[in-house]
């Protein structure tokens, strides 16, 4: 759940992704008919304008504080559509948010992360820090846009915290099992 009682289910971030966001959202029909291919057509050019926030991040009762071209609260493995695995180690239901912090400045760090990303080597990346909690608040200077599953969601300062057992999730059969840490029930349907 993010601060202003908006609930998400895969993650919320702030920085280059909730950037991107506010620069190209809402989408007009045709990007959305193209489907993903249209946030590289109409996301990378706004990225180059976009430098770093300056953030202090509390999780747990810790603080770390940098410039950070992204901040990402996850909930999930993988980000970007799908396309980037952040952590294998993920589950939905763990009742843990991971936030990982992608500190440095500019487009070149940003391309830097995104191809250790792209990699499976985020982890390997000296700029990149993975934090476990149950809370996170992030405070930015100057204030900045927010996202929550890919939408815009006000700005900062961003608060999130885990909710756990707060959601039922109807699965198909060919979900990968390593999504969550719990067995799932076995809807049964009539015939």
């Amino acid at each position: 759940e993010q601060g202003s009682g908006r609930y998400w289910v895969l993650w919320s971030g702030t920085g280059a992704d909730a950037f991107m966001v506010s620069e190209i959202e809402p989408r007009p029909k045709w990007s959305k008919r193209i489907g993903w291919p249209s946030y590289i057509l109409q996301g990378l050019p706004p990225l180059y304008r976009f430098s770093h926030i300056y953030a202090q991040v509390e999780v747990d009762g810790h603080t770390f504080e940098d410039d950070y071209v992204l901040v990402l609260i996850s909930n999930c493995q993988r980000y970007a559509g799908g396309f980037v695995t952040l952590s294998e180690d993920a589950r939905i239901d763990d009742g843990f948010l991971e936030i990982w912090l992608f500190s440095g400045r500019g487009f070149l760090t940003m391309s830097r992360h995104a191809v250790q990303a792209m990699r499976g080597r985020l982890l390997k990346d000296p700029g990149v820090l993975l934090l476990k909690g149950e809370a996170v608040s992030v405070y930015t200077e100057p204030i900045t846009p927010v996202q929550t599953d890919g939408d815009p969601a006000g700005s900062t300062p961003l608060h999130c915290s885990i909710k756990p057992a707060a959601l039922q999730l109807l699965t198909p059969d060919s979900a990968p099992r390593t999504l969550f840490s719990q067995q799932g029930e076995k809807l049964i349907t009539a015939k």
